[in-house]
């Protein structure tokens, strides 16, 4: 959906989807990638698949951007029903402590991980 230029992009893969920020991400750019992952959960799940979700952090900005958590923070509150979301890749510490609030605020309504290795993440998205 979006483009592979964009600093977000999401893509369906076979048992999950792959979400990659790139950067500091705008509110609207957060927001599309958003809707492009509702648009595959709900593929996902009227095809009978559990909804995963891989998040990909590239060159993370150094302070944490609010407004993109904030459209995250509508995204896993929208009702999708997300299976598992492994996130990996590097974060700064103040990125990662907002993660952490993230993570723990979520964790008794998703499998939510954070993981610092990219097939360790993987390994765990696709568990059973």
């Amino acid at each position: 959906m979006t483009q592979p230029e964009d600093r977000c992009s999401v893509k369906l893969e076979d048992r999950y989807i792959d979400v990659r920020w790139d950067g500091r991400i705008s509110r609207e750019m957060a927001a599309a990638c958003a809707q492009d992952i509702a648009i595959f959960a709900n593929q996902m799940k009227q095809a009978g698949q559990p909804v995963n979700v891989r998040y990909r952090s590239v060159d993370p900005p150094a302070m944490p951007n609010t407004d993109a958590f904030d459209e995250v923070l509508k995204l896993l509150g929208s009702g999708i029903g997300f299976n598992r979301i492994a996130i990996w890749g590097p974060m700064t510490p103040p990125v990662k402590m907002l993660l952490n609030v993230l993570m723990g605020s979520f964790s008794k309504l998703i499998a939510i991980k954070y993981i610092e290795d990219e097939d360790a993440a993987l390994e765990w998205l696709l568990a059973k």
